[in-house]
């Protein structure tokens, strides 16, 4: 390779000089953050308390330094020393004496122990005090000093406005006074007096705990100081309330409000303030609410079900389970009882993970319980309950050897691949030591090796093995160091090159028919320069084997063996090794089953119809491939009739029409096809004789089969059924149906042991079904072969006919009522009964206005109205076959003109009857004139009023052209209508035709006397 003037490789001493830059650049970085992120402690000193919360950013500073310290989590502080809190930041100091304080965002305390007891400078800010236990805390901003008495909580605020306090629970002491829950504290004395809010519940700064995601109802409470006015109530989701959650006035001092996980802010203050809060409440009456979802921790090991398994040194149990958010702390317990009762483990660990290795062996329940610090509220929710169990286990097994298997060979030639040395796989197995030695006792090894796997792998250029015998074997170490005892040792032969020594036919597990074992030909391979013997035994080892003879070819043959299984191989031997052929599986059968003949069986009966089928059915043979059927004539047993020689099913089917009835023999035997697993094989034979007798089914003679038979004839004059039958019958049966299938459904007719004419009568149109079921006295069935089927045909017959009035016949209305006629039908065939019906529905059944029955061929019609009318003459012959018309007919009567309505009325039509008309009436006439067709007149008097048109007067028709009203004190001053019908009369007073109405007004006017004048009486009597 040429290289440029002055060009430089970068070598190993530049990677190391590289590779010792990049470490230290690391370890830089490691401590940088490592300081960035301690805290400081004090070594002479012992601590107040400690950070059990903290969010964001908080600082301390030592009374005796300038430098301000980050703080963590459990970071412990001193007396003297100053915390404060950045923006949307938090911190809680929880105090070795009891108490817990929390600061909120921008907020400045120092602390201070005093007589044991923890004294608070506030300077700025919100805090919240807490003395769930201990002596108290004193909690001082400027002159004014608050004392918080055991039990006590107190939110507080520092500021420009200066410093209040609000007891929410238990007492506090100002300046020897006692304030109760619910009071106010402030160091203007002038705001003493100011209406306010005390929040109660929740605590100041609570962290409630929850375990589950969805929202929760929360309580809150206050109390009312100075004002009895309503009360607004504000939670939000930030400080400055501009995402509300609820916002509500009430009367009463508490609230209810569903809220999910997450941080909120909380205000009450008098209703009044709301207008003049616009720049947000005093820091000191805003409340934070942290809703933790704090879910249960989840066990990651030991798995559910796990199992340790140790023989002598107990396993290191690793518990571990996934973070709760916020969680101080956890409680682990394990117990033999799900229960938890009477633990062996119970231990409080910080993380989330320990191993623990004191366990016995049994079954063990365990449980993680999250524990948090005291400033939260709620429960939380434990794990889930798993087990596991440790079982101590015996001695390990010695090792399986797989491959080589004992006296195989192994090539050890220069072309040779790897070769590989395996055994079976142990789950308790650490690793494995192999050993291969020229000894049987595995003494003296030329290899040995320990491995992990369950196999080792001898190298194709790996020469330590060279010719000759030798063994090998494993033997097996746990974890713990225990060893098992060495496997069974087996022997390999070792040389040059490919060893041929194998077995050809017959293979492994092949079958041989006991007759064919003389005939079958051992044959195999062998390379091996020794001698060579051919061996057969009854069990896989050869311990006794039956036929162990030298051969110096490579086949044999001519052996005899019982039936039965065998195994076979040749060995060859030599003064320093045997070397055997795996054995293989031969079996011997015996021949084949003789199957069980089923039917016909021997000497058994046979009648069949003179074409019918013979079933023959013989049982399965075991391992048979197919059947030898064949059928011979009795008296000549050589010869067979009919034969089959690879019948593959049990059964054989003969049709009998080519064969003569008489005496028969049949046989079957069982055969097995060739395989390359199995020799072909010969079963003995069943034979079984038989006599048939052929039998001749009756004869359906007539009608024939298919016939059309009139439909009027086979009603009225019937048919004849006739069959005959040339076996004697035992038992016969006719069946008659409409039913293709005979023996279903309820037949027509049903005659047992029936003659041989079978007269039928009236029968209907449609297609028929017969046949004739028969039995000889022994029993054997002779019905006809198949059903007979005939049709009858519709009958065919005259209907009467409608002949008068004909079909859409008109009538003039006057002639249908003066004259209404007659109807007119006749009919062929002579009626049983009949029935004439008119009707104005086209079903002339429905609603008839004439129903006769039997009625002559003339029947008379009643007077008819205007409109369509339908009628029919149903009817049935003697043998009740319907002849009725095949549809009705119809005919109209059209409308009739009114007559015209009367003229020269008398009064005329408006006219005005005055007093002076009336004066001289002592009746009222009304007259008309006469009209052309009308016989008589209706005359109506009504009186117009608000009701409508009560009547006055009215009279039937009458054949005369007026009407007098002799009393005029039945008119009074009005409006009257009166009308006059014109009509027709016939003689018996029907009103064959009407007229049009002639309507008129006549209006009677008396007016009322203006001024009446009373009359001169005179002197009375007595004046």
């Amino acid at each position: 390779m040429n290289k440029a003037p002055g060009s430089r490789v970068f070598g190993a001493p530049d990677y190391a000089v590289f590779l010792i830059c990049i470490a230290g650049a690391i370890f830089c970085l490691w401590f940088f953050q490592r300081d960035l992120n301690q805290s400081l402690t004090r070594l002479n000193e012992a601590p107040m308390g400690t950070i059990t919360f903290k969010y964001k950013a908080a600082q301390r500073r030592f009374s005796d330094r300038v430098l301000w310290d980050r703080l963590a989590k459990e970071s412990p502080v001193y007396n003297g020393d100053m915390i404060r809190t950045a923006d949307l930041s938090e911190a809680t100091v929880t105090f070795h004496s009891g108490g817990i304080i929390n600061l909120q965002e921008n907020s400045i305390i120092q602390l201070f122990e005093e007589n044991a007891i923890p004294r608070i400078d506030f300077t700025l800010g919100s805090v919240s005090v807490n003395v769930h236990s201990g002596g108290g805390i004193i909690l001082s901003s400027g002159n004014s000093r608050l004392e918080v008495l055991s039990g006590g909580v107190v939110s507080a605020g520092a500021g420009e406005d200066g410093f209040t306090a609000s007891i929410v629970e238990g007492r506090a002491i100002v300046s020897g006074e006692t304030l109760e829950a619910g009071s106010v504290f402030s160091g203007d004395p002038g705001g003493i007096s100011l209406s306010r809010t005390v929040s109660l519940q929740p605590r100041p700064a609570t962290r409630l705990l929850v375990n589950e995601r969805r929202p929760s109802t929360v309580q809150f409470k206050w109390n009312k100081v100075n004002y009895t006015e309503t009360t607004r109530f504000e939670v939000a989701e930030d400080r400055g309330f501009t995402r509300p959650a609820a916002q509500l006035d009430l009367d009463g001092d508490e609230a209810l409000v569903e809220l999910a996980p997450g941080t909120w802010w909380w205000r009450v203050y008098p209703s009044g303030m709301a207008e003049g809060l616009e720049g947000g409440a005093a820091e000191n009456s805003i409340e934070k609410l942290a809703i933790s979802y704090a879910p249960p921790p989840e066990q990651i090991t030991p798995a559910e079900g796990y199992v340790y398994r140790y023989r002598t040194k107990q396993p290191s149990v690793r518990f571990q389970w996934t973070e709760t958010a916020e969680a101080a702390f956890y409680i682990v317990t394990a117990a033999d009882n799900p229960q938890l009762l009477n633990p062996a483990l119970q231990i409080q660990e910080q993380g989330t993970s320990f191993i623990y290795s004191k366990l016995p062996p049994g079954r063990w329940y365990w449980q993680v319980q999250p524990v948090f610090s005291g400033d939260y509220e709620g429960t939380s929710a434990g794990s889930g309950l798993s087990y596991f169990s440790i079982e101590q286990s015996g001695d390990l097994s010695p090792p399986v050897l797989s491959n080589p298997q004992n006296g195989s060979s192994f090539n050890i030639s220069a072309e040779r691949q790897d070769f590989y040395f395996s055994w079976a796989n142990n789950l308790e197995a650490d690793s494995y030591t192999l050993r291969i030695s020229r000894n049987r006792d595995l003494s003296g090894p030329i290899i040995t090796r320990m491995v992990r796997d369950n196999y080792y792998v001898y190298r194709a250029d790996d020469r330590t093995i060279s010719d000759g015998q030798y063994y090998w074997g494993v033997y097996q170490t746990d974890m713990e160091g225990n060893a098992s005892p060495v496997s069974s040792v087996n022997g390999f032969f070792a040389l040059e090159g490919e060893v041929i020594q194998r077995t050809l036919f017959p293979p492994d597990n092949y079958t041989t028919a006991e007759s064919l074992l003389p005939d079958t030909r051992f044959t195999w391979r062998s390379n091996l320069p020794f001698q060579t013997r051919f061996q057969i035994s009854s069990t896989p080892d050869f311990s006794n084997p039956a036929i162990d003879e030298v051969t110096g070819g490579e086949t044999i043959r001519g052996r005899q063996l019982a039936a039965g299984t065998w195994y076979w191989r040749i060995a060859v031997e030599s003064p320093e090794v045997t070397l055997q052929t795996a054995p293989k599986v031969l079996k011997v059968a015996p021949p084949l089953g003789r199957p069980v003949m089923e039917t016909p069986r021997d000497n058994a009966l046979v009648a069949i119809p003179e074409q019918g089928d013979v079933p023959f059915q013989w049982a399965a043979v075991p391992d048979a491939d197919y059947y030898q059927f064949r059928l011979y004539r009795e008296a000549d047993p050589t010869r067979p009739v009919y034969e089959d020689n690879l019948n593959a099913a049990e059964s054989r089917v003969i049709n009998w029409s080519n064969y003569a009835e008489g005496n028969y023999v049949w046989t079957v035997q069982a055969l097995a096809e060739e395989t390359p697993l199995r020799s072909r094989q010969n079963g003995l034979i069943s034979s079984a004789a038989f006599s048939l007798r052929k039998l001749r089914p009756v004869t359906l003679e007539s009608p024939e089969p298919g016939a059309v038979l009139n439909g009027l004839a086979a009603y009225r004059q019937g048919e004849t059924i006739r069959w005959s039958a040339p076996e004697t019958l035992g038992n016969s049966r006719f069946i008659l149906s409409r039913n293709s299938d005979l023996l279903a459904g309820r037949p027509v007719m049903d005659i047992t042991n029936p003659n041989p004419s079978i007269p039928l009568s009236q029968l209907r149109e449609g297609t028929y079904y017969w046949t004739i079921l028969g039995e000889t006295p022994e029993g054997y069935d002779v019905s006809a072969p198949t059903p007979a089927s005939f049709r009858v045909l519709p009958i065919e017959i005259t209907p009467v006919s409608l002949n008068q009035p004909g079909n859409n016949t008109e009538f003039e209305g006057l002639e249908a009522l003066r004259r209404p006629g007659r109807v007119r039908w006749s009919s062929d065939e002579i009626p049983q009964t009949s029935r004439f019906a008119l009707s104005r529905n086209s079903d002339p059944l429905k609603d008839p206005l004439m129903d006769i029955r039997n009625p002559g061929a003339e029947i008379p019609l009643v007077r008819l109205e205007a409109g369509d009318y339908y009628w029919t003459i149903r009817a049935e012959t003697p043998d009740s076959l319907d002849i009725s018309a095949p549809a009705p007919f119809s005919f109209r009567v059209l409308p009739i003109p009114p007559l015209p309505s009367p003229e020269g009325v008398s009064p005329e039509n408006g006219a005005l009857l005055g007093p002076d008309q009336l004066a001289a009436m002592n009746s009222i006439t009304f007259s008309w004139g006469t009209v052309p067709g009308a016989n008589a007149y209706i005359f109506s008097l009504y009186r117009e009023d608000e009701t409508g048109l009560p009547e006055i007067a009215r009279t039937e028709a009458q054949p005369v052209v007026s009407y007098t009203l002799p009393d005029l004190s039945a008119l009074d001053v009005g409006t009257y209508i009166w009308q006059v019908e014109a009509v027709s009369l016939a003689e018996d007073g029907y009103i064959e035709q009407r007229g049009m109405i002639a309507s008129n007004r006549l209006t009677i006017d008396i007016p009322l006397p203006s001024n009446p004048r009373r009359a001169d009486m005179g002197i009375l009597y007595g004046q």
